[in-house]
């Protein structure tokens, strides 16, 4: 399982990411934390200590929603973003959006950035979108750029979220998701509502099962596992199958 986790509330959460990074130690697992920069500067010791064992990415400076910036606001976005990240000493070969939206102009100017995105999604989002027809494996976008796609899981295309693991607990059977992408935020982990201007049925995700609850079902996710690895990780393995079949 390739697990990435979006953080954006890092003021009210990061007593949970400390705890998240035990829990992933425990279990000799590695994650991609993608990151809102602009928090960087209030916590660059906790986001120096998450890259000692975990990846970097990026998650824009700021939390647009990218289909509505213009093309010169969102090239600061992925620029300013890497380059925060770089000021700490921190390589960063990945992107997230927010909202997992992206506008149409963005691989054209991400593939000179970025080693690889992780902002598609394999399945129906309730009044955001609806993209069960993509990929549900990482794959090559082109020759320099590769695509990690947030996964779904069993013949009716479940998304591979935490939060919707919260929604239904206990009524589904935790999956194995090899070779898959799992994404989680840090408001996952704390109890109640972190986003208040979110949508009635964000905010609701947000709350149900949250705190102990929500740790307790991602460690018996990640106890189901084979391996939990970084995209950085997955990518390193994809290149060399590559170079082996050259």
């Amino acid at each position: 399982m390739i697990l990435t986790i979006d953080i954006e509330f890092l003021d009210q959460t990061s007593k949970e990411i400390k705890k998240l990074l035990s829990l992933l130690k425990k279990h000799n697992a590695k994650a991609t934390f993608f990151i809102q920069t602009n928090q960087i500067s209030k916590h660059k010791d906790l986001i120096k200590l998450i890259s000692k064992n975990h990846e970097i990415g990026s998650h824009t400076e700021n939390h647009h929603n990218l289909q509505k910036i213009d093309k010169k606001i969102l090239q600061n976005e992925l620029v300013s973003s890497k380059e925060k990240i770089k000021r700490l000493g921190i390589k960063c070969k990945g992107f997230r959006a927010p909202y997992n939206l992206l506008p149409k102009s963005f691989f054209q100017i991400s593939k000179k950035i970025y080693e690889y995105d992780s902002s598609q999604t394999s399945f129906y989002f309730p009044f955001r979108y609806n993209y069960r027809k993509y990929p549900n494996k990482p794959y090559k976008l082109s020759e320099k750029m590769y695509e990690f796609p947030i996964s779904n899981f069993t013949v009716f295309k479940f998304p591979a979220l935490l939060s919707f693991l919260k929604l239904t607990y206990p009524l589904i059977i935790l999956p194995r998701l090899d070779k898959k992408v799992f994404s989680m935020h840090d408001y996952d982990l704390k109890k109640g509502i972190f986003d208040k201007n979110a949508s009635f049925f964000v905010r609701f995700m947000q709350k149900i099962n949250s705190g102990k609850i929500a740790f307790y079902i991602l460690e018996k996710l990640i106890e189901k596992q084979e391996k939990v690895i970084s995209c950085e990780e997955f990518l390193s393995d994809l290149r060399d199958k590559e170079q082996q079949i050259q």
